[in-house]
Order: C-alpha cells, then sequence, then structure tokens
C-alpha cells in the first residue's frame, strides 16, 4: 500500500491470540452471521434516511480537525448519533490506537501511558493498579518480561505500576489516595487522582465522556458475572475470590 492511500486509510493492527487467552476464551468465537456487505447495505439505507441529521452533525465535531481526526469523524458521527454511550467509548479506544504518536507494544511504560490516556476519554479521573494492569493485559503478550512460566512480569506489578505513574507526571505523588471497595468485594483498592495537565493533553481539546465512577469498570455482584467481563481473559485477582479459583498468575 502506498502512502498516500495508508493517510486516507484507518489502519487497524491485529495480532494472533496467544494459547493462555485463546483458552481463557474458550476458543475463537463464531464468525457472526450478517455478513460485511449486509452491514455496508444497512448503513448506506440509514444514511439516506437521516441525512440532515448526519450533516448537522458532522459539521458540529469537523472545526479546527487535523487529518487524522478528519478520518474518524464519520465514525464518531455515527457514534453519536446511536446514542449509546459504551460503544462511543470503545470506538474512542481505537481511535487512540490509530491517532496520534503510536504505541510500542514492546514498552511497557508507553503501554502504561496509552493505557491512561483513554481511560480519561472515557471519563476516569482517578485510576487504581488493578485496573490498569487488567487494561495493560488486553494489550501485552502476557509472556513479555516473564523470567518463567509462573513469575509476574514487572508491568503488571503494582509498585512498578505506581512508579511509572509518577514517573510520567500522571498522578501527584504528594495526593492522598482514597480507598474504595470494588462490586466484586475484597480488599479496598487505591484510587489516585489523574494530573489535571495528563487530562487536559489526553482529550487534546475534546469533551471526552462524562466522568465516571473510578470502579464502574467493575460492573457488577451478580454471581458469574465474570465470565461476561473484558478483563476475563487477562486473569483478574477479584474475579479469583469471588469464583472460589486459584490466585492468577497476575495479581494486583
Amino acid at each position: 500500500m502506498d502512502e498516500i492511500l495508508a493517510s486516507r486509510m484507518i489502519q487497524i493492527p491485529t495480532r494472533r491470540l496467544t494459547l493462555e487467552k485463546l483458552d481463557a476464551l474458550g476458543g475463537l468465537p463464531p464468525a457472526p452471521a450478517a455478513t460485511t456487505e449486509d452491514l455496508r447495505q444497512e448503513l448506506h439505507t440509514w444514511a439516506f434516511e437521516n441525512v440532515e441529521q448526519i450533516a448537522g452533525t458532522y459539521e458540529e465535531m469537523r472545526s479546527s480537525l487535523d487529518r487524522s481526526s478528519e478520518i474518524v469523524t464519520p465514525l464518531r458521527v455515527i457514534a453519536r448519533l446511536a446514542g449509546d454511550t459504551g460503544f462511543a467509548g470503545r470506538l474512542e479506544d481505537a481511535i487512540a490506537n490509530f491517532v496520534g504518536k503510536p504505541i510500542d507494544p514492546e514498552n511497557p511504560s508507553d503501554v502504561l501511558a496509552g493505557v491512561v490516556r483513554r481511560l480519561v476519554q472515557r471519563g476516569f479521573r482517578k485510576v487504581c493498579a488493578t485496573h490498569i494492569r487488567l487494561e495493560m493485559g488486553l494489550e501485552m503478550d502476557s509472556t513479555y518480561g516473564r523470567e518463567n512460566v509462573s513469575a509476574i512480569p514487572e508491568w503488571a506489578r503494582a509498585d512498578w505500576i505506581g512508579r511509572e505513574l509518577r514517573n510520567r507526571g500522571i498522578v501527584d505523588p504528594r495526593a492522598p489516595a482514597e480507598r474504595k471497595r470494588p462490586a466484586a468485594g475484597g480488599s479496598a483498592l487505591n484510587l489516585y487522582p489523574i494530573e489535571p495537565e495528563f487530562i487536559s493533553e489526553a482529550l487534546a481539546g475534546q469533551p471526552g465522556a462524562p466522568v465516571v465512577d473510578p470502579l464502574s469498570w467493575c460492573l457488577t455482584k451478580e454471581e458469574g458475572a465474570c465470565g461476561a467481563c473484558r478483563y476475563f481473559s487477562v486473569g483478574c485477582e477479584l474475579s479469583d475470590r469471588r469464583e472460589g479459583r486459584s490466585p492468577s498468575r497476575m495479581r494486583r
């Protein structure tokens, strides 16, 4: 693909699932019944039925855009008109991996900063090591940095995460932590406020999502609900305690 064409497209990086994650997911999910052609036709019909609303929303969102943001604006328009905050949040996560400086998946410090940046865009203003580790687990190869199969890699340790948050100016080391118990129960977690400067940089002039509870990622107390959690495949110690399993190799 030539550079001019590439500059007009959204790059979607992919990688093969590790056997560990594949086992945790119970194998590959079945292929969706609907084809991409079906989706294209549905979007085509929807666009012609909502021309004025789409045009107005696009004009509202396209002011002072750089090239990268301009390419993804149609997707943001669809997300806003869909009225689904969950979909909009997942879209912003994906866009954050496309727009701006690429993140090296082999550099845990950069991955951590990218994770917190996306959490800010999703409405988080306080973070804890457990949440960051789980988010990083979705992006990092679980074997990266391990000395042996039972070892915990440095990037998954709470002390390393805390040190990186302070060294990169993401949190104020002098700010007191708020201790709060997640919905899954267990020990209370230390929540640290994100620095205003980092929040401003992460939002880059965009309004971002409404501010959310810093433990809203742990959604429910219902028995068995952890199996549907987006972090289930990366080993969550909160889920381990609830479900009575042996602790995951990745710890808080």
